[in-house]
C-alpha cells in the first residue's frame, strides 16, 4: 500500500500545518488504511467515502487524489475530474514534501485527461407551468439554468427525471465516452383536483328535500312549426310547378309565332290564329298553371318562413296530479291540479 504509507508519512507536516490534534491524526491514519484495504478489495465505493471523510479532516493532495482515483473507477467522471482541478490548484508551502508536489502534478495531468472523455447532454423540458419543477440525472438535482443547454455528464445510461407536484416524466439515455445526446421530455399536464367539477348552472338548484328528478314533466311543444314546414313545402312545390309549365309555354308561344303557311302568309296575326288550334289551346292552359303556380308558390312560402320564424320554444309543463316524495329526515305527498 505505498499510496497510504505516503499519506501516514506526511501526516504529521501536514496535520501542524492544519492545526489538529493526535486523535485527528489517528483517526485519518486509521480511514487511509481501511480506505486502501477497500480498494485491493475493489470496493470502490467504501474506499472513495472512507477517503472523503479523511480529507474533510486534513486536506492533503495525496488524500485527494485516492479519491479522485475512486471517482474514476466508478464511473464519476465528471466529479472526478474537478476533484483532480481542485487539487491540481493546491497551494504548497515552501518546501512541501516530494509527494505532495507529485500528487498534485499527477492531479493536474488526469484533470485534462478524464476532461477529454466526457459525455455531453443537451436537454430541453416542455409542457405547462414549468416554474418550480426538478429536473434529476441519476436522482441528483441539477440546476435549472442548464436547460437548453449543452452541459457535461457521465457516460453510459443516464436517467433523467422531471418532477413537478404530482406530475413527473421520466427517460433513460444512454451516451458514450466523448458522446453527445439530446434529450427532450414532455411533463405532462396536471390533473383536475376531485373539487374542481364545473359549479351548477345559475337557476338550476331545487329544494333539497325535493329532487328534481322525482318531479314527472312533459314537453309541451307547439304545432306551429309542422304547419311551417308544410307551407313551405308547398310553395317550393307551387315555384317548380310554375317554373316548368312557364318554360312549356314559352315553347308553345315560339312554336306559333315561327309557323308560316307556304305563300309565307303567318297563321297567327295579333291574338288570332287560323291554323293550330290545339298548339293554341295547350300555350293558354300552360301560361293560366304557370301564373296560378307562381302564385300558390309565393304565398306558401311566405307563409311557411313566417310560421317557422315565429314558432314559441318548447317548454316544460309539470303533469298535474298526485305524487309522493322523500327527503332528508321527512316523507309527503304533494300534487297540482
Amino acid at each position: 500500500m505505498p499510496a497510504a504509507i505516503a499519506c501516514l508519512a506526511l501526516m504529521p507536516c501536514w496535520a501542524f500545518a492544519q492545526d489538529i490534534g493526535d486523535r485527528e491524526r489517528a483517526a485519518v491514519r486509521a480511514l487511509v488504511e481501511q480506505g486502501d484495504e477497500a480498494w485491493d478489495a475493489r470496493d470502490y465505493e467504501t474506499a472513495y467515502d472512507l477517503f472523503r471523510r479523511a480529507r474533510g479532516i486534513v486536506n492533503a493532495p495525496t488524500i485527494a487524489v485516492r479519491q479522485a482515483e475512486c471517482l474514476e473507477k466508478l464511473g464519476r467522471l465528471v466529479e472526478a475530474s474537478e476533484l483532480y482541478l481542485a487539487t491540481s490548484r493546491i497551494r504548497l508551502e515552501p518546501g512541501a514534501s516530494e509527494p505532495f508536489r507529485r500528487a498534485v502534478a499527477v492531479a493536474f495531468e488526469r484533470a485534462e485527461a478524464l476532461r477529454g472523455r466526457h459525455a455531453t447532454l443537451k436537454l430541453t423540458i416542455s409542457g405547462e407551468d414549468l416554474d418550480g419543477a426538478q429536473v434529476l440525472i441519476d436522482g441528483r438535482e441539477i440546476p435549472s439554468v442548464l436547460i437548453g443547454t449543452a452541459f457535461p455528464v457521465d457516460p453510459g445510461s443516464r436517467l433523467i427525471e422531471v418532477v413537478k407536484g404530482k406530475r413527473k416524466a421520466s427517460r433513460t439515455v444512454r451516451i458514450a465516452e466523448k458522446g453527445s445526446a439530446t434529450v427532450v421530455i414532455d411533463l405532462p399536464p396536471a390533473e383536475p383536483e376531485p373539487g374542481d367539477a364545473a359549479p351548477p348552472v345559475a337557476g338550476s338548484s331545487q329544494p333539497k328535500d325535493k329532487p328534481e328528478s322525482t318531479r314527472p314533466y312533459v314537453l309541451e311543444t307547439s304545432s306551429q312549426p309542422t304547419w311551417g314546414w308544410v307551407m313551405f313545402g308547398i310553395g317550393v312545390g307551387g315555384v317548380a310547378l310554375g317554373g316548368v309549365t312557364g318554360g312549356l309555354a314559352i315553347k308553345y308561344r315560339g312554336d306559333l309565332d315561327d309557323t308560316v303557311y307556304d305563300d309565307g302568309n303567318p297563321v297567327c296575326s295579333g291574338t288570332t290564329c287560323t291554323d293550330k288550334k290545339s298548339t293554341v289551346n295547350n300555350y293558354n292552359t300552360m301560361r293560366t298553371v304557370s301564373t296560378v303556380g307562381f302564385g300558390v308558390g309565393i304565398v306558401g312560402l311566405a307563409t311557411g318562413l313566417t310560421l317557422l320564424l315565429t314558432a314559441p320554444e318548447p317548454k316544460l309543463r309539470e303533469v298535474a296530479g298526485v305524487r309522493p316524495w322523500v327527503g332528508f329526515g321527512s316523507v309527503g305527498v304533494e300534487g297540482k291540479f
